[in-house]
């Protein structure tokens, strides 16, 4: 009897570590289609928001029905400039504990580490990471926001098991046989206008100006309750 309870410990136990934690962006597949909605909170809100006006705050939507995917960002009081947002794998929203170089900002960088890579960049073609991306739009005067977007979910699903869609370091593809999976990941919309005095310390992950990537918002997806 010892020796069947330690060999089915060994093989309970064998490989695992009890430090170990899912990877940024390690899903267990769900069901696809439905209704999911997001509550938008703000990033770097002390240093870039607008003196006297509300906090910014928001809400994501996303409706995935037959072949049809959409998603609706509305958001207000948002900081002047273009912004755009973006999908990614990861299941966190960054807190200034995640400031790894203290200067009170939240970059790109910094925030990469908590939300992972891009998965999705809602532009004006969401059927695919790389058409119609470098698309940033302007809040109007009041600093409301919306984005509105219509694809494909078959066409959105080919383009990320194809590895050719990756065209650079900081997107991701899913594997064979995952799925989506649109609850848990997280929706981030980023940039601020230039006149925003940035330090030099704000780093972005790619090529743009650290006022251009930075986060101003961030919200996780879930799943929307059936009444």
């Amino acid at each position: 009897m010892k020796v069947l309870l330690l060999c089915f410990f060994l093989v309970c136990s064998c490989g695992r570590n009890p430090t170990s934690h899912k990877n940024v962006g390690e899903f267990t597949n769900q069901e696809t289609h439905g209704d999911y909605e997001a509550e938008l909170i703000a990033l770097n809100h002390q240093k870039i928001h607008r003196k006297g006006f509300f906090r910014l705050h928001g809400r994501v939507k996303f409706s995935v029905k037959g072949d049809e995917f959409k998603v609706n960002v509305n958001s207000f009081h948002l900081p002047f400039g273009y912004h755009y947002q973006s999908l990614y794998v990861g299941s966190n929203c960054p807190t200034e504990k995640d400031d790894l170089n203290h200067d009170g900002f939240i970059d790109d960088q910094e925030g990469s580490y908590i939300w992972g890579k891009q998965l999705l960049p809602f532009d004006r073609n969401i059927n695919n990471q790389i058409q119609g991306k470098d698309f940033r739009k302007l809040a109007d005067n009041h600093g409301h926001y919306r984005y509105f977007q219509t694809g494909g979910l078959s066409r959105i699903l080919a383009a990320l098991h194809s590895i050719k869609t990756i065209k650079y370091d900081h997107n991701a593809v899913l594997a064979a046989h995952e799925d989506l999976n649109l609850a848990g990941r997280v929706l981030v919309i980023h940039g601020v206008d230039q006149k925003y005095i940035i330090p030099k310390t704000v780093k972005s992950n790619n090529k743009f100006h650290g006022s251009t990537t930075l986060p101003i918002a961030c919200a996780v997806v879930k799943r929307k309750k059936s009444i």
